[in-house]
């Protein structure tokens, strides 16, 4: 544990919730950062190709439903596994 805990503290999760998203390839965490603020696909940065790319990844890892945060993302967001923007 950090700082020589017994247990893990909220900060101890925030710093490894931080290291994951971190860890997402940039056009993903492009892609769910817009859905996350309440925007469409549509109005992430970048280049369509490469946005239409990252939503077919999102969609095979069951992170994502049509174009929009899928059930097990809600979920997550619900247990406070992640937050929004």
């Amino acid at each position: 544990m950090k700082g020589g805990r017994p247990q893990v503290a909220v900060e101890d999760f925030r710093l490894a919730q931080r290291a994951a998203l971190d860890c997402i390839p940039a056009m993903r965490r492009t892609v769910l950062d817009t859905l996350l603020a309440g925007h469409a696909i549509s109005d992430a940065p970048g280049p369509k190709s490469t946005l239409h790319y990252a939503v077919e990844e999102l969609e095979g890892l069951g992170l994502l439903e049509g174009g929009e945060l899928s059930k097990l993302s809600i979920g997550l967001l619900d247990r406070g596994l992640i937050t929004r923007v």
